[in-house]
């Protein structure tokens, strides 16, 4: 009994702790494509798996959006009725993100 309390008493062992720019393990295991497809996407929402989504909709609805919204593609604010209104809130970035 003595032997059981004693071993509670030992200080428990540290957490792994990382800084938000530390890669941890299993990110560095990752390839360069992921990481970038990772770090992009979570600015905004958490990370969804690329075989959640069909390849039409990755082609003809995400990444459209995506290069908008990274600031790669240049947005069409003709094309909506609230774009006048979009471009004074400054939805979108006038400079590219990655």
């Amino acid at each position: 009994m003595l032997l059981l309390l004693g071993a509670l008493a030992q200080p428990p062992a540290p957490l792994a702790v990382y800084d938000d720019e530390e890669e941890t393990p299993e990110e560095a295991r990752r390839p360069f494509e992921e990481k970038v497809a990772r770090r992009a996407c979570t600015m905004c929402h958490a990370f969804v798996e690329p075989q959640m989504l069909t390849r039409q909709n990755w082609a003809e609805q995400i990444l459209p959006r995506m290069s908008v919204r990274l600031g790669v593609a240049q947005p069409d604010y003709s094309s909506s009725p609230e774009g006048d209104l979009i471009r004074a809130r400054k939805i979108y970035t006038e400079r590219p993100l990655v």
